[in-house]
């Protein structure tokens, strides 16, 4: 079985799916995004870290962004909406269909890149608090 943190990256790209105006959600993607392949949501695992660890389970927190790329002139009116969406479908259900004990967010940031006309991503950066048992990653 995959471990806890897989299955909870997984669970948060199930709920992105679908997104209304989204190209499409990728994960961990490493080649530039084309022009028609935008706007487009990207999740990136950017690691974790034990919280305490109790026997028999360890509590961990796992930071994540979730990044909106756009071309267009004004960045935050071109990512409102769907950010709106996106804080919207990981917070009204911050355990991630029953993995986590609680998805938080931790801020956002804009980048831009004149590069290819004016790419733009929104990063988004989210924690979410797990707990699973101590000699079974998959497990909680």
């Amino acid at each position: 079985m995959a471990s806890l943190r897989k299955q909870i990256m997984d669970g948060i790209e199930a709920a992105l799916s679908g997104l209304p105006n989204v190209t499409g959600v990728y994960r961990s993607r490493v080649i530039a995004y084309q022009r028609e392949e935008t706007p487009a949501v990207y999740i990136r695992l950017l690691g974790e870290i034990p919280r305490s660890i109790t026997y028999p389970y360890t509590d961990k927190d796992m930071s994540f962004e979730v990044g909106v790329i756009v071309r267009a002139p004004a960045v935050d009116i071109a990512t409102d909406e769907i950010a709106v969406e996106i804080h919207s479908r990981l917070l009204s259900e911050p355990t991630i269909g029953g993995l986590c004990i609680d998805t938080t967010e931790e801020g956002s940031a804009f980048d831009e890149d004149d590069a290819d006309g004016g790419a733009v991503a929104l990063r988004m950066r989210f924690r979410s608090h797990y707990r699973h048992f101590n000699e079974a990653l998959d497990q909680h």
